[in-house]
């Protein structure tokens, strides 16, 4: 399917424009289809310029599933460059990443990641109350506390 500029705007980005406008949110997920040869969390044009700079949002952006080896095109450097900030992945040994890998820009680009996701965090309405007497507790559900009784049992 061939798309312009102009569809895209009035057709396909309008209703998520409206969404992050409307709603002032603060987390979202990216997809993993592609715009042109590039998928949308490396669109730089998408995700920074259209997402963060017309469309003013400030929250973090986080993938859709990425944890098989299908995903290799999801590259890491390309998606925190462009704006992306986490991944939703459960396999370590596809985003590990070599000591020259590790760039001063890269750096920085996890940095600002990191900035975004903490300082929505902070910012969350979970997190209203929360002061430094607050204390912490563990709750576990009754069947949470079976689970290691129960396995030692069975193995």
């Amino acid at each position: 399917m061939f798309l312009n500029e102009q569809s895209a705007r009035e057709i396909y980005l309008l209703p998520f424009e409206m969404c992050i406008e409307d709603s002032d949110a603060n987390g979202i997920m990216s997809s993993m289809n592609r715009i042109g040869g590039t998928w949308v969390v490396g669109n730089k044009g998408l995700m920074t310029n259209t997402l963060r700079g017309e469309w003013g949002y400030s929250g973090f952006v986080m993938t859709d599933q990425t944890s098989f080896s299908s995903f290799v095109y999801c590259e890491i450097h390309e998606g925190l460059a462009a704006g992306n900030d986490l991944w939703l992945c459960t396999s370590k040994r596809l985003w590990e990443q070599d000591e020259e890998d590790m760039t001063a820009t890269f750096m920085q680009n996890v940095r600002t990641a990191a900035h975004r996701y903490l300082y929505v965090v902070a910012n969350f309405n979970a997190m209203n109350g929360v002061d430094k007497d607050t204390k912490v507790s563990n709750v576990l559900a009754g069947w949470q506390k079976l689970i290691f009784p129960v396995s030692l049992l069975l193995s």
